[in-house]
């Protein structure tokens, strides 16, 4: 009996892109369904965390620009109220 070749090949091809494998005849064989698996998982993971990434830094960035905002008013009201002191005190 000859030894069946492992589709390495279509197994690299499952992790990088997974559709591809699902798309061939090769889907049927374990070692590249292994793999294809593998892929999807490491697909749906890689989604996730990039929207909780995102989310997150969206989350500081509006945190820190409110902040900034915030700041600088404080400063003009109390540039307006020195102003006020100063006319009222002549």
């Amino acid at each position: 009996m000859a030894k069946k070749e492992k589709n390495t090949g279509m197994a690299v091809g499952g992790i990088i892109l997974p559709i591809i494998p699902l798309l061939t005849e090769d889907k049927k064989d374990p070692y590249v369904k292994y793999y294809t698996k593998q892929g999807l998982v490491l697909w749906i993971f890689d989604i996730l965390l990039w929207v909780v990434m995102n989310f997150i830094v969206r989350l500081i960035f509006v945190s820190i620009f409110s902040f900034a905002i915030v700041s600088f008013l404080n400063m003009l009201i109390a540039l307006v109220i020195i102003a006020l002191f100063i006319i009222v005190s002549e």
